[in-house]
């Protein structure tokens, strides 16, 4: 059969924020194809999330959706092949309930030409992987003994034996991802899956906490802790939901633990954990933009965790800084900390004027001599804290910091090709 020559073109989602879509897999054995239909979103709608990494743009696929053509990354098109033979599965421990299932998969079932809908469905993956009635997180085609490896960690005594194939199966680039943390830790249900391979959350946790014998070993001293790292931020989490701690402590945690990992977008730095961080239906102030300037998002963030200068904590601006080192360049790092070292010398400056000549008046007395000692670069930083403006429109004429017609290019330039 050879692919269709019409691409497919999608149908805009009516409600966005409220609306997701579905895909089905045809169970024949040729070509992909793929049904694909809208939603509105709630608790009882039955899917299966998939969890897997986008990988490199080069290696493409074409397969068929709703009769039109679709090009996919070739880790995906592995994935769909492996979710098909599964689905075609009739034994006693088949890995669907339902011999159809749908599928939300991102790459997919969002249109990612369409940044307005990209920014509303991101902001809802946090549910829709909390809702999910399973998640697969989909490692890989088998390579490399990746089979015996997956068997033998429902016994670690055995595992001893084959440490070398562990050491490759947990140093994958899936374990890397930023966007898993989210994906693993929220799921009701979850298996790993690797080729035709499988093991439960169950397994694979209770492997890592009675780890120590395989850890201490030559060879466990080489795998990378990042996939053990999962099962202590779900730990840690529940446990945070249940002390019912603040959004804004859970953020520090989540930005501490996470800054070795990678990102294709530097904002998904922070976007990817917000899912994390909503336990329950109260929204977060943090809207989905892609277009915000790295500077805003980093400053944001910390307004976030901070709202309160007088109780300000410096621990936190240096987590969000390092959060963020693998993909902001040190020039822009600097210019961040330049505007929170000015707005703390702000702050210190209007308790002082407080102090001696009451609150209203002071304040403003305060704002008027930091504006007189400082000229434009005040009023820069007082634009800049009003959330209603953009980042450029705050910039005076006088100050450039080649920040006034030049977005910053490091995701282009740097090699960080994971989701």
């Amino acid at each position: 059969m050879s692919s269709p020559a019409v691409d497919f073109q999608y149908t805009p989602l009516t409600q966005p924020q409220k609306e997701i879509r579905l895909l089905q897999v045809s169970p024949s054995s040729g070509p992909i194809e793929l049904a694909l239909h809208t939603y509105k979103f709630s608790k009882d709608l039955k899917y299966v999330a998939l969890s897997y990494e986008w990988a490199s743009e080069e290696d493409k696929k074409d397969i068929t959706v709703n009769g039109a053509n679709i090009t996919i990354r070739w880790n995906l098109w592995e994935a769909l092949k492996s979710l098909r033979q599964f689905q075609s599965d009739r034994s006693t421990v088949r890995l669907f309930e339902h011999d159809a299932p749908r599928f939300w998969i991102d790459a997919v079932c969002i249109n990612q030409h369409d940044e307005k809908e990209k920014g509303d469905q991101v902001a809802m993956m946090g549910r829709i992987f909390r809702c999910a009635s399973h998640t697969i997180a989909w490692l890989g085609p088998e390579a490399e003994f990746s089979a015996l490896a997956m068997a033998c960690m429902s016994n670690r005594d055995l595992a001893l034996s084959v440490i070398p194939s562990l050491r490759k199966l947990f140093n994958r680039t899936y374990f890397r991802r930023l966007w898993i943390v989210q994906e693993v830790v929220l799921a009701q249900k979850l298996h790993f899956v690797c080729g035709q391979s499988t093991i439960s959350w169950r397994t694979f946790a209770d492997f890592w906490d009675g780890s120590e014998t395989f850890t201490f070993t030559p060879w466990g001293r080489c795998v990378d802790r990042l996939p053990r790292q999962l099962v202590d931020i779900r730990k840690v989490l529940d446990e945070s939901r249940d002390e019912r701690q603040s959004p804004q402590s859970i953020l520090t945690f989540l930005l501490q633990s996470a800054h070795r990992r990678y990102c294709r977008d530097v904002h998904d730095r922070l976007y990817a954990l917000l899912g994390l961080v909503q336990w329950d239906s109260t929204p977060l102030s943090f809207d989905i933009d892609y277009g915000m300037r790295v500077e805003e998002l980093l400053i944001r963030i910390e307004k976030y965790i901070n709202p309160d200068p007088a109780k300000k904590s410096y621990n936190s601006a240096f987590t969000i800084l390092e959060a963020f080192k693998p993909q902001v360049p040190f020039e822009v790092r600097g210019r961040v900390t330049w505007y929170w070292n000015i707005m703390d010398v702000l702050h210190t400056f209007s308790n002082a004027m407080d102090t001696t000549l009451g609150h209203h008046t002071a304040g403003q007395m305060a704002i008027r001599c930091v504006e007189q000692s400082l000229g434009s670069v005040a009023s820069f930083l007082k634009n800049l804290t009003r959330t209603s403006g953009s980042f450029e429109k705050c910039l005076p004429v006088s100050l450039s910091f080649k920040l006034m017609h030049q977005r910053e290019t490091e995701q282009a330039t740097r090699p960080y090709l994971l989701r």
